[in-house]
């Protein structure tokens, strides 16, 4: 009795000094980690010109230009203010457009590219090496390259206007949904189409009935969140020339015009909290199975 005792408290003490040990180890690399991240910090810092002690001026002068785009209330009180602020909006409401169908159409062919590509580039669906390796290199560079040099290539070679524009954010969307969209393939259920295939069904066959039924909802669902970014990067890019509202704002912040940056800035951040609200309950939809027939 006295050994099987004396045996427990052993095994008991060497699990403690183990834990104990365990512990030392996982303190030490935490420890590296902040370290290396403060060190990286540090570093970026230096490199940028990152100065603490400029932010509470900065602070104030972004506080004085947000003030600026106010609109100013003048004799007639707070019940002007909408008209007077808002005197162009049905131009700016006609570019607004404009910059809507640019990143809807951006983000619709997009969308069809990255689908389509997702097969191939996908390990459970395509089994050629060099095919897979091919695909993912070229989504990577469209998603790398920003969607601004894009549109700056493509003004060069189709000019200026909205064809830019929507080539530009589509390539771009291309890539970045493709990333998503294989990461959904790879995910799969793969019964449906080994059992598609034993049936003697060639690939567009398996793709078409085992695989697109189940990745279309989070297909649909990821289109959408990205056509909400691309409505802002629509925006953006605007300022080199392809149309819709970014180019307009473009030209008031050049001109100092505040109270007509604060107007455009107003109607696009409610057009962008439809579209968010819109696209949120879509997905929750597609979630729940509400579009899935």
């Amino acid at each position: 009795m006295k050994t099987a005792l004396e045996g427990h408290c052993a095994s008991s003490t060497r699990f403690e000094q183990e834990w104990r040990k365990a512990q030392r180890s996982k303190w030490r690399s935490q420890l590296l980690l902040v370290g290396v991240l403060a060190g990286l910090a540090a570093l970026s810092a230096i490199a940028t010109d990152f100065s603490v002690l400029a932010l509470p001026q900065a602070a104030v002068d972004a506080t004085r230009y947000f003030w600026l785009m106010l609109p100013e209330r003048g004799s007639e009180g707070l019940a002007a203010v909408p008209g007077a602020w808002l005197w162009n909006w049905r131009q700016w409401a006609w570019l607004l457009l404009d910059t809507l169908a640019i990143a809807f159409l951006a983000t619709l062919w997009g969308f069809l590219g990255a689908a389509l590509l997702s097969v191939p580039g996908s390990h459970n669906l395509n089994g050629y090496l060099a095919e897979r390796v091919l695909v993912r290199r070229f989504l990577e560079l469209a998603r790398t390259v920003p969607e601004l040099v894009f549109a700056l290539v493509f003004v060069v070679a189709f000019g200026l206007g909205p064809l830019a524009g929507v080539l530009a954010i589509g390539l771009h969307s291309l890539g970045a949904m493709g990333k998503l969209f294989i990461a959904v393939n790879e995910n799969i259920d793969m019964g449906p189409v080994a059992s598609l295939a034993a049936t003697g069904a060639n690939r567009a066959q398996q793709v078409r009935y085992a695989v697109f039924p189940q990745v279309l909802p989070s297909f649909l669902s990821y289109g959408m969140l990205r056509f909400e970014v691309n409505v802002r990067s629509a925006s953006v890019i605007g300022l080199v020339g392809v149309g819709g509202i970014g180019q307009e704002l473009y030209f008031v912040i050049r001109q100092f015009l505040f109270e007509d940056v604060g107007a455009i800035l107003l109607m696009l951040l409610t057009t962008v909290f439809v579209i968010d609200m819109t696209g949120s309950s879509l997905r929750r939809m597609l979630g729940a199975g509400g579009l899935r027939g």
